[in-house]
Formats: C-alpha cells, sequence, structure tokens
C-alpha cells in the first residue's frame, strides 16, 4: 500500500517552467481515488515519512506532499535511461493506480516491471517474487492470475519446475470490451469515454497526466451525476462529446447540464460552472 500511495502522489506532481509542483492532497481523496480506507491511506503516509520517502507540509487546504529526490528524475512512461541509476525506476500510470486492481497484484506487476528492465520479457519463479514481497508463493499465484485476467500479464510456460516467462501491458483502461474488474460504474464510464475520445492509448494516457484535476473533475461529476440517472444515460453523452473539437470539455459540459437540470427539478443547489 505504501508502494501504491507514493506511485499515486507521484502521478499527481506536474511540472510549471521546469520545476516540480508538488499536489496538495487529503487523506480521504487519495483513499476515494485508490478505494481503499483513509486509515490505510494514513498508516501509508506514516510509513514514507518513517523511512524518509515522504514530506508533509500542512496548509489550509490540505498536505502538501513531496516525494523524495529520485521522484524528480524527467517523466518517461517507466523512467528508464540506461546508465543513469537514477532514473531506473518504474513509473505506474495514474489509470492503472486507480483501476480497481488488487494492491499486491499491482505490486507484483511492478516487481516484474522492474526486473525485465528495457527488455521485452521477464523470466522469473514465483518463489522469488514471494520472497520479494514476503508473503506465501499461493499469495503470488493468486496475484498473477489476477493481472492475467485484466490484460496486464501474459504468461509464458517454460515446463515443470522452471521459472515462467512474463510479457506486461499496463493497457487495462483502454480494453475494447470492460472486463469484469471494471465493476465500478464511475470506472466504466471513463473508460468508455477516453476509448471513443482517443482510440489511441498512449493519447488517453497522455491527457490524463498533462490533465490531472480535470481528470478528477470529471471522475467526480460521474460520481454525482449516478444517482441521478442511469449509466446507459450518462453514457449517451459520449456519443455527443466525442464529435466535438473538445472532447473532453464538451463531456464534462454536458454531463454538468445533466446535474443542473436534476439538481433544479429538486430545487436543489447548484453547480459551479465548468472551468
Amino acid at each position: 500500500m505504501d508502494v501504491i500511495v507514493w506511485a499515486y502522489i507521484d502521478c499527481r506532481k506536474w511540472r510549471d517552467a521546469g520545476s516540480v509542483v508538488w499536489p496538495l492532497l487529503k487523506a480521504d481523496e487519495i483513499a476515494n481515488a485508490l478505494s481503499v480506507s483513509t486509515s490505510s491511506v494514513n498508516r501509508a503516509v506514516r510509513n514514507l515519512r518513517k523511512f524518509g520517502f515522504l514530506e508533509t507540509m500542512r496548509t489550509q487546504t490540505g498536505n502538501r506532499m513531496i516525494l523524495g529526490a529520485r521522484a524528480n528524475a524527467p517523466d518517461t512512461f517507466r523512467g528508464r535511461q540506461a546508465g543513469d541509476p537514477e532514473k531506473d525506476f518504474t513509473r505506474l500510470p495514474l489509470l492503472l493506480i486507480t483501476s480497481g486492481v488488487e494492491k499486491l497484484s499491482l505490486l507484483v506487476w511492478v516487481l516484474l516491471d522492474r526486473r525485465k528492465g528495457a527488455g521485452k520479457t521477464v523470466s522469473l519463479t514465483q518463489a522469488t517474487l514471494a520472497k520479494m514481497l514476503q508473503v506465501d508463493v499461493r499469495t503470488v499465484r493468486r496475484a498473477i492470475e489476477e493481472l492475467q485476467k485484466c490484460g496486464l500479464v501474459a504468461v509464458y510456460r517454460q515446463g515443470y519446475k522452471r521459472a515462467n516467462w512474463y510479457s506486461l501491458s499496463s493497457e487495462l483502461a483502454m480494453r475494447k470490451e470492460p472486463h469484469p474488474m471494471e465493476s465500478n460504474p464511475v470506472n466504466r464510464i471513463f473508460y468508455a469515454w477516453a476509448r471513443a475520445a482517443f482510440k489511441e492509448v498512449e493519447r488517453a494516457r497522455g491527457w490524463v497526466s498533462e490533465n490531472p484535476e480535470k481528470f478528477r473533475e470529471m471522475l467526480g461529476l460521474i460520481r454525482e451525476a449516478l444517482p441521478l440517472y442511469s449509466e446507459t444515460d450518462i453514457r449517451s453523452v459520449i456519443y455527443l462529446a466525442v464529435k466535438g473539437r473538445d472532447p473532453a470539455g464538451l463531456f464534462y459540459a454536458l454531463l454538468l447540464e445533466m446535474v443542473d437540470d436534476a439538481y433544479g427539478e429538486a430545487n436543489g443547489p447548484a453547480l459551479p460552472e465548468a472551468s
């Protein structure tokens, strides 16, 4: 959990005029994004601070989360540059961190990706993974099975008592058909919009990385609309939105209009205008 919280904070930072701007976050906000309890996030933050991976600065609007020096490396998808140990780390995409995949399974994915390096596949025994994670082999086996079902790992078996080979993918969010793991309707709607709007995985991933605030606003607005409309009704606005020049802005505006109309009929409070 500590690693996943660290990765989430890392994805939420951005750059302004060449300098890193660290995010202002609250524990309940991180917990909501990761679908875990606030107490789990608080424990992770305490551990990260204890071991020097995180500094926090309290402000009136939240805690500014400042990661260790390694997080200042230039942002590439996996952050690897040959011969530079300071840039030899694994970077988890934000869509994967918030996808609902079990946190231990994501950690197995991180370890496989880290050991794979710049290669296309990696060979590693389940016993080695279990030792690295300090869990039993059955736990690792269940994690790999989940990653397979989600399309994040392909396993190539080499025979009895021989280490399997693994190839990795990070494209869970862009699957053509929703995976059973995508049980959260907010995620399903966002995935459907991303597939329709961008078609290409790299473009969708790039938009999320460049627009973290808008990404969170859209998820929050979808969550706001779900008690008022059916999932089918909300999905219907996707096809209107993707025809515009700004599918993200138009999708947000259409959802906001739906929620405004519903609140207006109930004489409820009006939501703020779309930014």
